[in-house]
């Protein structure tokens, strides 16, 4: 469904609120599937912000099947591992994928989308 996407980059600078103070974090966004953001975690690091959202999954007991993971950084090798270690089905990036990234996606059975500033949803994975 791709009008879960329509006002996402919106909604996820929104919910950046030490970003607007600094203008030089990540963040790690999670959204249900009706695409409200839930929770939101910031970091100077990429990875560490996925690594409090993933914590902060558990401490809310949020199952990671529930929705999708968001982030607004560069989608490294790294953050493919660490969404399908923490059962993220989906990881949806603001950055677009390098091809490895998606190589690995596929391999894992990992949704991986990537959201442009213009234009439509890209599904990168899994394979068609």
């Amino acid at each position: 469904r791709s009008d879960v996407f329509e006002g996402l980059r919106d909604k996820v600078a929104l919910h950046q609120e030490a970003a607007r103070e600094s203008g030089a974090l990540h963040a790690a966004l999670f959204a249900d599937l009706q695409g409200n953001i839930k929770l939101c975690r910031e970091d100077i690091g990429r990875h560490n912000a996925l690594d409090k959202l993933i914590g902060a999954l558990a401490n809310n007991h949020i199952e990671p099947q529930s929705g999708f993971a968001i982030m607004t950084s560069r989608c490294s090798l790294e953050l493919i591992h660490k969404a399908v270690r923490a059962r993220i089905p989906t990881l949806v990036c603001l950055s677009a994928p390098t091809a490895l990234t998606v190589e690995w996606a596929r391999r894992n059975h990992l949704n991986l989308i990537h959201l442009p500033k213009h234009g439509s949803p890209r599904l990168y994975s899994p394979a068609p």
